[in-house]
């Protein structure tokens, strides 16, 4: 009970502070627009996630980036030898290396950033989207698969902004896979966001294997004899 207690105090503090920083952020809050849309595409074992990003300020962006910090179900994988090569604006990070051929049952959610390799300067408007190949694990036939994605939360990093705004008054959080060309990476939290999305792949069905074995083998023994018969 007495550690129960404890972790929700510190969970109220934290929520308290965090509400603190964003009321100090003003920075933050004079981003009209704080957009992020994320969905799926495609179909079968291989998907597009794409992700867009809108950000509206009364102040300038000096020089600014962004990072996208995603978290990918057990149930989901991207390449990592390859990935990069798909997204030509963006740099994907993460201490793990993909297993591709490993199942569902012997994976865990894996953590990943996304970092946008362009940089935007002195603008009012930052607009950002990635395409991002992603592949589903294979799952136990007697399930259907359906890993769910939720958007990922959106950090943003401007060196030049961080000293003139005093940025350290806002929310802010390090990455250890991407470092920050300022102190830390600023919170971003979005005024809208995508529902999570849940990827459904059928599968099959255990149970239908006798019948599936039956018919397989009648129709093989039948076009024998049918053979024999034509032949001789």
């Amino acid at each position: 009970m007495v550690s129960t207690s404890r972790g929700l105090s510190i969970g109220v503090i934290y929520s308290l502070l965090l509400l603190i920083a964003s009321e100090e952020c003003s920075w933050i809050q004079k981003m009209a627009k704080r957009d992020i849309k994320m969905g799926i595409s495609g179909d079968g074992l291989h998907r597009t996630l794409v992700v867009y990003t809108q950000l509206e300020s009364n102040e300038r962006f000096v020089e600014c980036r962004l990072l996208y910090s995603l978290l990918l179900p057990k149930g989901i994988y991207v390449d990592s030898d390859s990935v990069n090569s798909s997204l030509p604006l963006h740099s994907l990070h993460s201490r793990h290396y993909f297993d591709v051929e490993a199942p569902e049952k012997d994976s865990k959610p894996v953590q990943v950033s996304i970092v946008s390799t362009k940089i935007t300067r002195k603008q009012f408007i930052i607009s950002d989207h990635f395409s991002l190949p992603i592949h589903i694990r294979y799952h136990s036939p007697d399930t259907v698969a359906s890993p769910t994605v939720s958007p990922p939360r959106i950090l943003i990093d401007c060196p030049a902004d961080y000293s003139i705004h005093s940025l350290d008054k806002c929310p802010t959080a390090s990455s250890k896979s991407v470092q920050s060309r300022a102190a830390k990476w600023v919170i971003i939290d979005p005024l809208s966001i995508s529902a999570p999305v849940t990827v459904s792949i059928p599968t099959g069905n255990r149970s239908l294997l006798p019948t599936v074995v039956i018919v397989t083998f009648s129709v093989v023994v039948l076009s024998l004899i049918f053979l024999a018969k034509t032949l001789f």
